[in-house]
């Protein structure tokens, strides 16, 4: 099913629309969050949208901090959970933000019962990634997490 999940990114004259429309997806899910851009107008930021067949049915939000990146918020709509677009919008964002941005690293703060879920995104990553508590950290392309961050992997 996720074959089909097209992600759709903007340009800045956009960004209020885009987060627009991904507060309206968080209420029709049952979600009230805070309203993006406020929160962190202060931090560049980068809103992701994801679709199934023409519908919206998960949204990212990107910040950017010196050299690296954070995947702040994914959210995925009740109605499309169950089948893997959380792991194919995490994924994709992650490699968006790689393939866009000359950055050094990407992460990601964890917070209520997503452990599971972003210790699998971690695994398929492999060496260029690393889980620890709370976090998980991404490197670009060529880069080891071993490399970018030694003290998390000495004994």
């Amino acid at each position: 099913m996720t074959n089909n999940l097209e992600l759709r990114s903007f340009d800045a004259t956009h960004y209020d629309e885009a987060y627009a429309q991904a507060e309206a997806l968080f209420k029709d899910g049952g979600k009230a969050p805070f309203m993006e851009g406020g929160y962190y107008s202060d931090i560049p930021n980068e809103p992701l949208h994801f679709y199934l067949d023409s519908e919206l049915v998960a949204t990212a939000t990107l910040l950017f901090m010196g050299d690296g990146a954070e995947l702040y918020k994914l959210y995925v709509h009740p109605n499309a959970r169950g089948l893997g677009v959380g792991r194919a919008a995490a994924a994709a964002s992650i490699d968006y933000l790689f393939a866009t941005y000359d950055l050094e690293d990407v992460s990601v703060s964890i917070l209520g019962n997503s452990a599971e879920f972003w210790f699998n995104i971690v695994e398929t990553y492999g060496d260029r990634a690393r889980y620890a508590y709370s976090h998980c950290y991404f490197v670009k392309p060529g880069d080891t997490a071993r490399n970018q961050y030694p003290m998390a992997f000495a004994t």
